[in-house]
């Protein structure tokens, strides 16, 4: 399994291995590029660079790799500003060695709010070059054995890379997995950069015959450690710990000494490091639409597609002729959608007392 976090406790985002750094990535955040495509944009495939015939769309709203990349730093740099301001993430991340003074209770909160889970993302293949069927659309791929039960955990990405794929279907049956999703998603990893027409959408050599497909999910046999520093001695000693969530909303849990009732067994423990996962597991609309909102006012043009994004862009960007000392102080910018996306981020922040 391979090795996340700077030690630092900051967020990760886990993946496979990878070993092909020629693929042109984009982040994927709470928001896919695909749900943006499908609910936005208008025309999926020509977001995608694909000229399809039965999209009613004119070839002028062929998405280039360059905007669609542009969409996704947009969409998730919104999406990182609204975590901050709320105190969580509004999609499962791990958290490692996140730093804790010891608590002389036992009692502790973790940094984010919304936990989830205490442990380690794991990262197993399920099947690796899986070959992609695309007799129909959407195209299939598998079914392949799997342990898994949930469908949040299976991953798709495009071979040798950490470039995930949305699918559109996930069915998990008798320890079997088949995903299904649009073959205008699954432009070649080498065609990404598709021409102004768009690759042709009748032409299934223009389209992935293969993927990757792992399983990501919560590794509980790691929950982290203590920390046990001897003056004039390095590296420091860590002893076990084991961990008991009392409030999943705030992250409150006890912290204590394995195989012991005790948290701080001596005076020379005086950190804990936590492993966790935290996040929303499902975005709600009113959430969805102030990272579009906020992404949209951080685009330098307007985006491609039909006149309802097109509007919606320009509503975002609008700063109004008249604007209030709490407006003119808004953190995220002065436009519509920076505003609106502001006030929503203060309105769902979690505030919380100290426990200890």
């Amino acid at each position: 399994m391979p090795s996340y976090g700077t030690g630092v406790g900051t967020p990760i985002t886990p993946g496979p291995v990878p070993t092909d750094f020629t693929l042109p990535e984009w982040c994927t955040g709470a928001l896919s590029l695909a749900r943006y495509a499908q609910a936005y944009a208008g025309s999926e495939c020509a977001f995608w660079g694909v000229s399809n015939a039965s999209e009613t769309i004119g070839k002028s709203s062929i998405w280039s790799l360059f905007q669609r990349r542009e969409m996704a730093r947009a969409l998730c740099e919104a999406q990182q500003e609204i975590e901050n301001v709320a105190g969580f993430f509004l999609q499962p991340r791990w958290i490692e060695e996140e730093p804790h003074d010891c608590s002389p209770t036992g009692t502790y909160l973790t940094n984010w709010n919304k936990l989830l889970g205490i442990g380690v993302a794991a990262v197993t293949a399920i099947q690796t070059n899986a070959p992609v069927d695309h007799t129909d659309d959407p195209a299939v791929i598998g079914s392949f054995p799997t342990t898994a039960t949930d469908v949040n955990e299976i991953k798709i990405y495009y071979p040798n890379t950490t470039q995930e794929i949305t699918p559109s279907n996930i069915v998990i049956s008798s320890g079997t997995v088949t995903i299904y999703v649009p073959r205008c998603r699954l432009v070649k990893s080498d065609q990404l950069d598709n021409p102004d027409s768009g690759w042709d959408y009748s032409d299934v050599n223009n389209f992935q015959t293969a993927v990757d497909v792992y399983r990501i999910y919560n590794d509980t046999s790691d929950p982290g450690e203590f920390v046990l520093r001897t003056v004039g001695e390095c590296p420091v000693d860590t002893l076990a710990i084991c961990t008991d969530i009392k409030d999943y909303e705030i992250g409150k849990f006890l912290a204590y000494r394995a195989n012991t009732s005790t948290s701080c067994p001596s005076t020379g423990i005086d950190q804990l490091r936590l492993n966790y996962v935290s996040g929303l597991t499902s975005l709600d609309f009113i959430s969805e639409l102030a990272i579009v909102r906020l992404a949209h006012s951080k685009l330098p043009g307007e985006p491609c597609g039909y006149d309802r994004v097109k509007e919606m862009w320009r509503s975002d960007n609008e700063i109004p002729v008249v604007l209030s000392v709490e407006r003119l102080e808004c953190p995220f910018g002065l436009s519509n959608g920076a505003w609106m996306a502001w006030k929503f981020a203060g309105s769902i922040a979690i505030d919380r007392l100290s426990v200890l």
